[in-house]
């Protein structure tokens, strides 16, 4: 049956991030299809939810009056979606290529249109950029007007390769562009536009400087736990969630909720919108951490839908600071004279290390615990640590310091 809407109605929604916005489609006259379009703009002068609610409501009723009028978005001078592909001043270039919904350039742009939506403004900007700097490449090489089918390997390698002798980026830098693009032929495939990445076998450059944060030596580790445990529990409690499950520091830790975690399987989900992969994962929960989750922290008699490290220092309706616990662990190793080369996201490294030497978990074991997609990353992560494995995580992972279970 055909569809024949012009928009779908306007919604007021909420980002995992906790960001309102109002949000609805509209079908872009050059094309035919229907396109994402969201108002941010305004409800970061409300006090709070309820007064953001009621302005989301009145958007709500002025786009929708505007919409039925035939108002497009897209010829506003508000308008949020461009072509996201493009610089603002080169958008009357592509007007023709626009009209191609397959080429390379247009289903990019579409891309980011969608990953404007649940990527943090900063995420979204270094994200735009490096599809861009892969976009002006393939216009240079005339192949920009390709069908995305015709974008195959031999095109990604020669960008990578000039990426690496040609802009002289680092190992790390590169590294993140093979990600941006990974996760758009991935999209590509889940759209059907393609069977298969061309993102396969792309050469890295060399690793200039290893900038991975040093895991904690045990009496390092264990007089900074004990500094923090009554002066900090927020603070200890997620240091000991990045030891003892391999949680990553950033959106996976900060924006966990208590509905994630499993009480009776004893497992933490990972969700894809949190992940730093595009995967859901789960991860098992240690016995000792276990304990004291439930004993010392009382987690399974929150909320479900609250934050586990809210902003005022227990569950709560709003997750901590972006950098509330990068800063925090910072001022504790600096209190006792600890080596800076310590990072928050060193409790993670320094679970994984303590894990590796104790020669009992095989290296599958580590990679799905750590939440690594690719088997040589946890053999790379490996080489670094150093150490050998062999059996399983939940019953045998080792205190982060002597008498730890004796605490609860």
């Amino acid at each position: 049956m055909k569809d024949n809407r012009i928009a779908s109605k306007p919604k007021v929604k909420v980002s995992p991030q906790g960001k309102w916005y109002v949000y609805f489609s509209v079908r872009d006259p050059n094309t035919g299809k229907m396109r994402p379009y969201k108002i941010e703009k305004g409800f970061g002068a409300c006090n709070d939810d309820h007064e953001r609610s009621l302005f989301g409501q009145k958007l709500v009723s002025e786009y929708t009056k505007k919409l039925k009028k035939g108002w497009v978005p897209w010829h506003d001078p508000e308008s949020i979606y461009e072509d996201e592909i493009n610089y603002h001043d080169e958008n009357k270039r592509y007007s023709k290529l626009r009209k191609s919904s397959n080429t390379i350039r247009r289903l990019m742009s579409d891309h980011l249109a969608m990953r404007k939506m649940s990527l943090k403004q900063k995420s979204f900007r270094s994200y735009q950029s490096k599809l861009r700097i892969f976009n002006a490449f393939l216009e240079k090489k005339n192949y920009h007007e390709y069908h995305v089918t015709a974008i195959d390997n031999k095109i990604i390698v020669d960008f990578f390769s000039y990426l690496i002798k040609d802009a002289a980026l680092d190992y790390i830098t590169v590294k993140n562009y093979k990600i941006a693009l990974s996760l758009f032929f991935t999209d590509m495939i889940k759209q059907g536009h393609i069977r298969e990445s061309p993102v396969v076998n792309v050469p890295m450059g060399q690793k200039i400087k290893d900038e991975a944060p040093r895991p904690m030596i045990p009496s390092d580790l264990d007089a900074f736990l004990n500094h923090v445990r009554e002066r900090d529990p927020q603070l200890y409690l997620a240091c000991l969630v990045q030891y003892f499950c391999a949680i990553r520091p950033g959106t996976e830790l900060r924006l966990m909720k208590v509905k994630d975690i499993n009480f009776f399987m004893k497992m933490i989900t990972i969700t894809s919108v949190n992940a730093k992969t595009t995967t859901t994962r789960t991860v098992n929960i240690p016995v000792q951490l276990f304990e004291l989750m439930t004993r010392c922290y009382n987690i399974q008699t929150c909320n479900k839908e609250y934050y586990v490290f809210g902003n005022k220092g227990v569950p709560g309706e709003k997750p901590t600071g972006i950098n509330s616990f990068r800063k925090r662990f910072c001022r504790y190793r600096d209190e006792l004279g600890m080596s800076k080369d310590y990072k928050f996201y060193s409790m993670k490294h320094t679970g994984a290390c303590f894990l590796i030497e104790t020669g009992a978990f095989s290296i599958k074991d580590l990679q799905r615990h750590i939440g690594h997609r690719d088997i040589n990353s946890t053999n790379r992560y490996i080489e670094h640590l150093g150490g050998n494995l062999t059996e399983k995580i939940r019953y045998n992972f080792p205190d982060p310091f002597s008498g730890f279970s004796d605490n609860f």
